[in-house]
């Protein structure tokens, strides 16, 4: 299955979304047709890639961080100001979960690291209301904003 197969399919399954998402009414409305229709190929060629029928994980590694960014988009979108700050851990977990699905690597070491980054940031979050903590936190939190 090469590119253009999957290509054809995610167009495909975005039409296929649109007429279901017509169906749904109101509870349809928060259906991201496109976000879907990345996201269901991935599954579909990650849950291949395991059965050993298809091997391109580059692909699905690259699906997949497309919706990566959309969860993590959606979620910046969805949260006050303040738990900006956890920026960085949330796009960072997301990361892990994504190469854990392809590679299934115990990732030990590096779920500590991200516990260590969550409490950090939780110390920080807790403490910003202090006038020199503060000032570091809006560094944090514009860090994306000035280029």
């Amino acid at each position: 299955m090469g590119i253009e197969s999957i290509i054809y399919l995610i167009i495909g399954l975005f039409f296929a979304i649109l007429v279901v998402k017509s169906f749904l009414g109101k509870k349809g409305e928060k259906i991201c047709a496109i976000c879907s229709a990345f996201a269901l190929t991935w599954i579909l060629l990650l849950v291949l890639y395991y059965l050993g029928i298809y091997d391109n994980l580059l692909l699905i590694g690259l699906l997949m961080g497309l919706t990566i960014l959309g969860v993590y988009y959606t979620w910046e979108r969805n949260i006050n100001r303040e738990r900006t700050l956890f920026r960085l851990p949330v796009l960072l977990t997301l990361v892990l979960i994504g190469y854990f699905l392809l590679t299934l690597e115990n990732l030990i070491k590096e779920l500590g690291t991200l516990v260590i980054l969550w409490v950090v940031f939780g110390i920080f979050y807790f403490y910003r209301s202090d006038s020199k903590t503060r000032k570091f936190i809006d560094k944090i939190v514009e860090c994306c904003k000035k280029w």
